[in-house]
């Protein structure tokens, strides 16, 4: 009696253990305990551009915390997206912390009705929704030209600058408003398509010299109403002195 209750009571314990060890697995891999509900994404840029945010719950969201592997989720943020720093921390028992700082942005390309973020030195970086970039101050480069990107350089700096420069020197005069600036397969020139008014051809060659193509236009818009604008097509400021416009 005392050698069958001894064996009743090893296979209660091991039954026991096994269930023990049984919950213990469970409650570590499967269930939702330490399952990722919350990412926190925090930086200069705070909020962050909201593709990266949605890339980054996408990929965490419903996995579990424990087992979920950080080094994946920074070598596919890398891949997709550009940083000047990136850091994912882990805090128990549900949430991803992630600490990120983007580079500075310069302007929004357009191209094949695509819209990109192009960084300060003219670095392609990821593709866009322009939705959510409406409250943003950024110019539209449009590529209107033969050549499409597809390498990471989509203009030369000096190019960029000089429509960053026209940008902020025009919004200074108040004289016409640009909704885009158009690189096309002409060299050596940027287009402005203005707001309700013509295109303005731009030498791109030197950027000193946008103070006198900008100078220009400013005299022979003076006395133009928004009737007479609408009717030009384009003002060409390119050629030292004279305006040629249609």
């Amino acid at each position: 009696v005392r050698r069958d209750f001894s064996s009743l009571r090893k296979k209660g314990l091991i039954i026991l253990g096994s269930a023990a060890l049984l919950a213990v697995v469970y409650f570590f891999l499967f269930s939702k305990f330490f399952k990722i509900n919350e990412v926190i994404v925090t930086g200069p840029q705070n909020p962050s551009t909201p593709e990266i945010e949605d890339f980054i719950k996408g990929q965490a969201l419903g996995h579990n915390l424990l087992f979920f592997s950080k080094n994946k989720l920074m070598a596919a943020l890398n891949e997709k997206f550009s940083f000047k720093s990136l850091n994912l921390d882990k805090e128990l028992p549900r949430t991803l912390k992630v600490a990120l700082e983007e580079p500075e942005y310069a302007a929004i390309w357009e191209e094949n009705g695509r819209y990109y973020l192009l960084e300060k030195g003219g670095k392609l970086s990821y593709q866009i929704n322009l939705a959510n970039f409406s409250q943003n101050n950024y110019p539209i480069i449009e590529n209107d030209g033969s050549s499409k990107l597809m390498e990471e350089q989509a203009i030369v700096p000096e190019e960029l600058n000089l429509i960053l420069e026209a940008k902020t020197k025009l919004a200074d005069q108040h004289l016409i408003e640009p909704d885009r600036f158009i690189i096309d397969d002409e060299p050596d020139m940027v287009k402005i398509a203005a707001k309700g008014g013509p295109q303005i051809f731009l030498d791109s060659r030197d950027i000193k010299g946008l103070d006198d193509q900008l100078a220009k236009l400013e005299i022979f818009l003076k006395n133009k109403t928004k009737d007479d604008l609408n009717k030009l097509q384009y003002i060409d400021l390119r050629f030292g002195d004279k305006i040629y416009f249609k």
